[in-house]
């Protein structure tokens, strides 16, 4: 099970507070979640098994989040979670 949360220019992973550069994501997912934080949006995010979830995103960036997820590995091209 993975969690992400931004609050206030913070970022939790799993309920811990850690840096950005900790974490084992590929560039263009920590460069979206670098804009996340330097703009103090709050965002929660999800992944539990087959699912995940996260918070509402302006359609420009929940696309490019998408791609980024889907780069990764976290979720499969047909929107169906890996």
């Amino acid at each position: 099970m993975l969690t992400l949360h931004i609050e206030n220019g913070q970022l939790f992973t799993n309920g811990n507070e850690s840096a950005l550069e900790t974490l084992s994501f590929n560039t263009k997912l920590k460069e979206i979640l670098d804009y996340m934080l330097k703009n103090n949006m709050t965002f929660d995010l999800e992944k539990s098994h087959n699912n995940i979830t996260f918070s509402a995103l302006r359609p420009d960036l929940k696309n490019r989040f998408m791609n980024a997820l889907v780069a990764e590995r976290l979720i499969r091209q047909h929107g169906q979670a890996a």
